[in-house]
């Protein structure tokens, strides 16, 4: 099982609403300050001096801790700066805290009263892909307010600060910077259409409307978003090869993913990685540079699996991928035993594992629940 197969089951979105007017933040920028991009998205800081792992997510206007992961013990928790509020994703609106932590700390910035979304409900994450375990997002409402652009180099994973002038191997991207995030304009077989700039979505090109080709394969997954009632939901995706042209590039044969229950396209993390990006906040610009064509094969391992993923959820080992013509199997059906071995929360993860880095299963004697 490759991971980038666990990764589409956890299409994170953020559609939250400014709260700039929550408090008198101030920012201090370190023009020489570097923040290694751990796996290519991860960065480690601290709030109130406690040491914290955030996913860095173009696609969050604003940063946001996930209070199960931090600890009722903590400063944070013991802050009485908070209210109640809501915020409203893919099509939830849920109920949480708007907290306000005396400082952050990381390489590129520091902050003092630094406002937070603080959802300490029940959203919980896999506990056996590491990848997606993080304390929260850090969102672009962080970097704002510098005069210089935000370097967002995935040729050496680093988060950076950029004054000088626009190097020429960068080129300017047709996009739109608005108060939900920024949205790049991208062609698809000659239709053009606007993308949230997402690298907190494990995705490629996600579309929200269907093309009028058929289909190159149809998946039944699991995803999970930001809210607290439906931890997770199950969709289906398509998957179609397209023209796509970005910038001055011409790509004749992407992958296009379109799944239910979203409400914008996206441009994720599969698609961004493969480009250094220039953000440029205080004139609303966006460049871009490419150093690698892996978003034409990245899901090319995706479309051609054949057999069942599973995921460990809420302590239980359930098929979460597959094929929709397979009648084997079906999505959510609960795996209660391998090899006579039952499943519990010492081996979980590992028959998880072992389910999905092999071809097949046929030398597994799998016992699913009644």
């Amino acid at each position: 099982m490759k991971n980038s197969i666990l990764f589409l089951l956890f299409v994170m979105a953020f559609g939250c609403q400014s709260y700039r007017d929550f408090t008198n933040q101030t920012y201090h920028y370190n023009i020489l300050g570097k923040d290694t991009l751990h796996e290519g998205r991860y960065v480690y800081g601290s709030v109130d001096n406690l040491p914290i792992r955030l996913l860095f997510d173009t696609g969050a206007n604003i940063t946001a801790l996930y209070g199960n992961k931090i600890g009722e013990g903590d400063s944070l928790f013991n802050n009485n700066r908070f209210k109640l509020d809501a915020v409203t994703g893919w099509q939830h609106t849920t109920s949480v805290k708007k907290i306000i932590s005396d400082s952050i700390s990381f390489q590129t910035f520091s902050s003092q009263l630094q406002p937070f979304i603080l959802n300490d409900g029940n959203f919980s994450q896999s506990q056996c892909v590491p990848a997606i375990q993080s304390q929260g997002l850090l969102g672009l409402d962080a970097f704002q307010g510098s005069k210089d652009k935000l370097h967002l180099n995935y040729n050496e994973n680093v988060l950076e600060w950029f004054a000088d002038v626009v190097p020429s191997a960068y080129q300017p991207v047709d996009a739109k910077f608005t108060r939900q995030g920024i949205f790049i304009k991208i062609k698809i077989n000659d239709v053009y259409d606007y993308f949230l700039f997402d690298s907190g979505a494990d995705v490629s090109l996600l579309v929200k409307d269907k093309f009028q080709t058929e289909p190159v394969a149809i998946f039944e997954t699991y995803f999970s978003t930001f809210q607290n009632k439906e931890v997770f939901l199950s969709s289906t995706a398509y998957h179609y090869f397209a023209e796509t042209e970005f910038c001055s590039i011409k790509i004749p044969n992407i992958i296009i993913t379109k799944t239910e229950n979203i409400d914008r396209n996206i441009l994720g993390f599969l698609f961004i990685k493969s480009f250094n990006w220039l953000i440029d906040f205080k004139n609303k610009r966006l460049y871009a540079k490419e150093i690698n064509n892996t978003y034409l094969t990245n899901l090319r391992t995706v479309i051609n699996e054949t057999h069942p993923k599973v995921l460990e959820m809420e302590g239980k080992l359930k098929i979460a991928f597959k094929r929709q013509e397979d009648e084997n199997y079906e999505l959510g059906q609960q795996i209660i035993s391998v090899n006579d071995e039952l499943i519990d929360e010492t081996n979980i993860c590992f028959w998880q594992n072992e389910l999905n880095n092999v071809d097949n299963w046929e030398r597994f004697k799998i016992r699913f629940a009644e």
